[in-house]
This record gives C-alpha cells, structure tokens and sequence, in this order.
C-alpha cells in the first residue's frame, strides 16, 4: 500500500513554491514544447502550439471554474456570488477545464485559418502527458480522495485507506498518451480526426469507470445525480463526440479516394 504524505509548498528561501501549481505549470510547458515539435516535424508553424496554449489555458480556468460552481456546488455559490471569482480558494472542474479550453482553442484556430483537425490530433497526441504531470501534484497533495480500499494501490489515508482520485487520473493520462502519440505519428496524416477520436473516447472510458471510486462519505463529495457523477455524464458525451469524429475521418477518407484527392 502506498504511505500517506502531503506536500503543498517547498520552501526556498523566502519563496514558497506551491507543489500543485507547479506541477500545473511544468506539464503545461512539457505539452507545448511537445506539440511545438510535432507541429513542426508536420510543416506547420512551431509558434502556433505557444500561442494556443496561452489561449487554451485562459479558456480552461474559466471553464473549470464555471463547471465547479454550477455542476458541484451552485447551492453555496448561488448564494455566495461574490465568490465565484475566487479561484485562489479552490474549487475547479477537469471537465469544465476541458470543455472551456478546447471551446477557446477552436474559435482561436477558426479565427487564424488554422488546419483544424491536423492542429487538434496533434494536441490530443500531446496533451495527456502534460495531463499526467499536472496530475503528479494533485496526488502530492491528495486533494481528491477516493473510496476506502485495501487495495495495494491504495493510498493510507489518515482514518483509512482510500483510493486516490488524483493518482489514478494522472495513471489514465499517461496510458491516453502511450496509445495516442503513437498513433498520431502512425495515421494521423491519413485519417484526421482519428487521433483526437481515440484519444477522448479512451479518457471518457477510463474516467467514467475511475469515478465510481470517488468518495461519497466526506464532507464536500461530488454529487450523484441518479447514482453518476457530473464527470461521469460528461464522459458519456465526450465518447459521443469520438465516435462523430471517427465516423467523419472514415467517410473523408472514402471520399478522398473516390474523387483522386490528396490521401494524406
């Protein structure tokens, strides 16, 4: 079983360094300067994956912010509204992170004529190890506590043995990632879209089943809205979303090769 520590701030001299957001800071750098060589490796500009970062970054604070408060504590936020815009205090969705930052990349990428699906299947071959780095803080600071377990990948928790959620994401990361980089530079040429298509459908599925970990006995759980997690609703459209994709990138195909066009 994995020993229970915490770690929120090293110290040096006097600054502070805050573990969980340098984690945050150290994958989003290590997903950009990956996407900025695959992108250039393509032909495409190399820049372009710094610039969309920032307005990534942007978009998925805002998101996860909004997805918090509307989706897992609107009661206290409802009545509270002055506190809504204090993030500092916590309280943050990975799924309104997402949704908020893949919504401001888009119309960003629309906006500079940019090659979408091309821009997009190599993020998503990216982004998952900048996931599991950003997640390595979470879990040093174990701010999402699962399920009691005696399971020896449990973590002991000070009153019992939990799952911990921040762990178990961050895992799920790195196995997106091990499948979709490959991929990327196996297909993603000859099948846009298939990238990002396998690389939300493989989180949406391990997410979904990751969540049914999460605590329910601990002062502000997550909801269950009939026996699911917000997270849980969300990965189901998520996975929609995939098989879209998927099912685009396979007619594109066929139609390039019926009319002579470019197949790659």
């Amino acid at each position: 079983m994995i020993p229970y520590f915490e770690l929120h701030v090293i110290p040096l001299g006097p600054i502070p360094i805050q573990v969980w957001g340098s984690f945050v800071a150290l994958g989003i750098v290590a997903a950009t300067a990956l996407l900025s060589r695959t992108l250039k490796r393509e032909g495409l500009e190399a820049r372009l994956a710094w610039d969309l970062a920032f307005v990534a970054m942007v978009g998925a604070i805002i998101g996860a912010r909004l997805g918090h408060v509307f989706f897992y504590d609107w009661d206290f936020y409802r009545a509270n509204l002055a506190e809504i815009g204090m993030i500092w205090k916590g309280g943050l969705s990975s799924y309104g992170g997402f949704i908020g930052g893949a919504g401001a990349a888009l119309v960003w990428l629309r906006m500079k004529g940019a090659p979408l699906l091309r821009i997009t299947d190599a993020t998503l071959a990216a982004l998952p190890l900048g996931w599991f780095i950003g997640r390595i803080g979470c879990f040093l600071i174990h701010d999402h506590p699962g399920t009691l377990t005696n399971s020896p990948f449990g973590v002991q928790f000070p009153g019992g043995a939990r799952f911990d959620l921040g762990m178990i994401d961050g895992v799920i990361g790195l196995l997106v990632f091990a499948v979709a980089f490959p991929l990327h530079r196996a297909i993603g040429k000859k099948f846009p879209g298939v990238t990002t298509a396998v690389a939300v459908q493989l989180y949406a599925v391990l997410r979904f089943m990751a969540d049914f970990l999460r605590a329910t006995d601990l002062p502000n759980s997550d909801p269950r809205i009939y026996g699911f997690t917000p997270a849980q609703y969300a990965s189901g459209l998520l996975f929609l979303v995939g098989d879209y994709l998927i099912v685009r990138a396979v007619f594109a195909r066929k139609k390039r090769l019926a009319t002579g066009g470019p197949q790659t």
